[in-house]
């Protein structure tokens, strides 16, 4: 690991040293994030929309002075997404760039969506704040999974009106409706979002949270069987949102999750850990059994809503082999992506000449370097910096899912060692979601890199505590 533990009881470091300055930043931001979601589905705040958009991402940059503080350690990501900056920088300087307006923009949201890598290090943390920022995220997505759910249920009713961005696209807004079973046309569920199948996002993170919380949790009775009911209803939102990459990343997660935990059951057998004897064979067995109760209430739950459009899209998965399946719909512009932009850009495009960047800041009427589609991350990617991003941001998701492994299977990891299980899971999830849309330019990226800077902080102050305990 980056720091080895050498403690075999952290519960007693705790315990005899005085308890530390604690922020609570990371807490804070998760609320603000979900406030400014929330704040999009006020009708009067629909002029705004755009400062709402950017309101999370500004946030990110304005906790950026925590990375200064004295004595915190570099996530082992850091540097990598230094010279992703770089290259950035430098990219801004070619040629074929649309505009300096739309390039430069492009620089600075990677800067927000990088930004937790830095900042979160800084901040000083234990478990309970793990638990409590995922408690948070866990409650927000269940709520908006289970309003997606009663959206479908009674037709035009817990419905916010549709974001401005796509309400002018009339074609794409038909294509995003579903037929219930009662015959009414209504839109994918939302949630609490105001994009139609945006519950799906909402209905991933109450599974795969859900799931965690519920491995972690003992004692209250109440809590798990609220945990375990999340689940289904978050698989149902997902189902119902038609999003089959999600239904995927889910199952990436969850399989992931499971079997990293097994490993980890074997790595501290016979150690006398604070949680990790705990996890015995039986609690992952049953985590098992709440997974297999989960696709049968939410598959049910989804088919009495809209069995025909349920049915036809998840059969869709299994039509073909997995390849051919891909192929035959996001492939496309992957293949795209190699055989035709990538002999054409391969040190780039310019930043800024394809998504929302381009939108707000690109010039239209530079003929010569008109804006690109770009559905894909890998596509993104190599148009903001050719191959030399790629390599860099691949080698920056490299060391988060190494640094996660090797805490995840770290004997003295102690309770941390589940959370980085779970970390390890759903940065596998994110990498798959690569092939399917531009993951890491949007707030989820951001969430990828704020979970992962998680983990690292609340590693090193375990690490911190042990070594102050050897000394005393």
């Amino acid at each position: 690991m980056a720091f080895a533990y050498k403690v075999h009881s952290v519960q007693h470091a705790e315990q005899v040293l005085p308890p530390p300055r604690r922020y609570r930043a990371a807490e804070y931001f998760v609320i603000f994030e979900i406030l400014s979601q929330l704040a999009l589905l006020v009708p009067a705040f629909e002029a705004r929309h755009g400062l709402f958009r950017a309101a999370t991402f500004g946030a990110s940059f304005f906790l950026l002075p925590l990375a200064l503080i004295p004595g915190r350690r570099r996530h082992p990501a850091a540097r990598a997404a230094i010279v992703i900056l770089a290259i950035l920088a430098l990219s801004i300087l070619n040629p074929m760039r649309n505009s300096w307006l739309s390039a430069f923009a492009q620089l600075v949201l990677y800067g927000a969506i990088l930004a937790p890598l830095f900042w979160v290090p800084g901040l000083n943390l234990d478990s309970r704040t793990w638990y409590r920022v995922l408690f948070i995220l866990w409650v927000f997505h269940t709520l908006s999974a289970t309003t997606g759910i009663l959206q479908v249920y009674f037709p035009g009713r817990f419905q916010p009106n549709v974001s401005s961005v796509l309400a002018d696209r009339l074609a794409y807004l038909k294509a995003l409706r579903i037929d219930t079973e009662t015959g009414q046309l209504v839109f994918r569920p939302m949630g609490l979002t105001d994009a139609p199948a945006g519950a799906a996002t909402a209905g991933l993170y109450a599974v795969c949270l859900g799931l965690l919380l519920f491995v972690r949790e003992k004692r209250r009775l109440w809590l798990r069987l609220a945990l375990a009911a999340s689940m289904p209803i978050g698989l149902a939102a997902i189902a119902l949102s038609q999003v089959r990459t999600t239904m995927v990343m889910v199952a990436v997660c969850v399989t992931a999750f499971l079997v990293l935990l097994q490993l980890r059951n074997f790595r501290v057998r016979g150690r006398r850990t604070r949680f990790g004897e705990r996890i015995s064979k039986a609690n992952i067995l049953l985590a098992a059994l709440t997974i297999g109760g989960t696709l049968t209430l939410g598959g049910t739950l989804a088919l009495s809503l809209a069995n025909k459009t349920v049915t036809k899209r998840i059969t869709s998965l299994f039509s073909e082999s997995p390849g051919q399946v891909y192929l035959s719909n996001r492939g496309y512009f992957l293949e795209n992506t190699i055989d035709n932009l990538l002999p054409k850009y391969p040190l780039g495009a310019g930043p800024g000449r394809w998504g929302m960047m381009y939108s707000y800041f690109g010039n239209p009427s530079n003929l010569d370097s008109p804006m690109i589609w770009a559905e894909i991350q890998w596509t993104g990617w190599l148009l903001d910096g050719g191959v030399p991003l790629i390599l860099a941001y691949v080698y920056a998701l490299g060391l988060c899912l190494s640094f996660a492994l090797r805490t995840a299977l770290d004997r003295n990891a102690t309770e941390l060692g589940v959370f980085a299980a779970f970390v390890f899971a759903y940065d596998l999830a994110a990498l798959s979601q690569t092939f399917d849309d531009p993951f890491f330019i949007s707030q989820g990226g951001m969430e990828f890199w704020f979970m992962n800077a998680l983990l690292f902080a609340t590693a090193l102050a375990f690490s911190r505590r042990g070594v102050r305990r050897l000394r005393s």
